[in-house]
């Protein structure tokens, strides 16, 4: 008899004590993702002070360093400022960037694989933080060129 109090009490604790635990892991992973890709050196230097308006294209990607944040970042642009954010979910030391255009260096990339492109993203650099490198999309930076009226572009080829 006494055994089984001793079991149930653990497992009635059991939902909480996972959802504590998850919620711990969960925070500390994501923190660590932002030090590994550089977004908290960035958020020193370019965090949303106004609210940014542009447009913006929601369920994107970017990859730095060996972080990859696939189909979870908000990209936004206008002819002054590029917009960065993440979903919710991942927020945790991702504060939304707000860039000016004339600090971001995009370059053209192409993937090879027997002297055939496989892809082609563009490497955007930071004047402010150069050893920070996002990677994103050829595709979202013609989006984010044209959303510039020209102001920003990146070196092809």
């Amino acid at each position: 008899m006494k055994s089984e109090g001793v079991l149930e009490k653990l497992f009635d604790g059991f939902p909480l004590a996972f959802i504590v635990f998850f919620l711990v892991m969960w925070v500390g992973i994501v923190k660590i993702v932002s030090f590994v890709s550089g977004w908290n050196i960035l958020t020193k230097l370019y965090k949303k002070q106004d609210e940014f308006t542009g447009k913006k294209w929601h369920f994107q990607s970017l990859s730095s360093n060996s972080a990859n944040y696939s189909g979870c970042v908000t990209f936004g642009a206008n002819n002054e400022d590029m917009f960065i954010g993440v979903l919710f979910p991942f927020r945790v030391g991702h504060p939304d960037l707000v860039i000016p255009l004339r600090e971001i260096t995009g370059k053209e990339y192409k993937a090879m694989f027997l002297g055939i492109s496989i892809y082609e993203n563009v490497k955007l650099t930071f004047t402010r933080e150069p050893s920070i490198c996002f990677t994103i999309t050829k595709k979202l930076a013609n989006k984010i060129e044209e959303e510039s009226n020209g102001v920003w572009k990146y070196l092809r080829g």
